[in-house]
């Protein structure tokens, strides 16, 4: 599009908007990983997909990409991840933290149980579950991003 005016109109909207959908992405990305059931992703959803139709399966992946990405999350701390917010960092490492964490504890296995857990009750704008037995809670997801401050 040429229309510089309209450019800059559509650029001031969307600015204040990217990092409260992001983070309503992660925490997505964090109930579909912590739901019952088996997560799916389409392949190459790793990190961001913007995409304006749903992807799919056959599209290409550059899996060398995601694993230099992966082998870089080693090294970093949470603060430098989050700065690298638009390569996707963020997203890719919430996925395999908790894969590693539905693996090593059998906490989120399809078959374990899955409680709805006081939602709301000290903060309106979470979702919490109780996952494999009462004395594991799995909070998730900050809702309604654009009124909460990242900190």
């Amino acid at each position: 599009m040429n229309d510089q005016e309209f450019n800059s109109d559509l650029e001031t909207f969307v600015k204040p908007l990217i990092e409260p959908g992001r983070v309503n992405s992660l925490a997505q990305t964090l109930i579909k990983l912590t739901a019952p059931g088996v997560p799916d992703f389409y392949q190459g959803t790793e990190l961001w997909d913007l995409s304006l139709v749903d992807p799919d399966n056959r599209r290409p992946v550059d899996y060398g990409l995601r694993r230099r990405l992966l082998s870089e999350l080693d090294r970093m701390t949470p603060e430098e991840i989050w700065h690298r917010i638009d390569e996707g960092l963020p997203k890719l490492w919430i996925i395999r933290q908790t894969l590693k964490l539905r693996r090593s504890r059998k906490l989120l296995e399809p078959e374990s149980s899955y409680a709805p857990s006081s939602r709301g009750e000290k903060n309106p704008r979470t979702l919490s579950a109780i996952r494999g037995g009462t004395d594991r809670k799995c909070r998730a997801s900050p809702r309604d991003q654009a009124r909460c401050k990242m900190g």
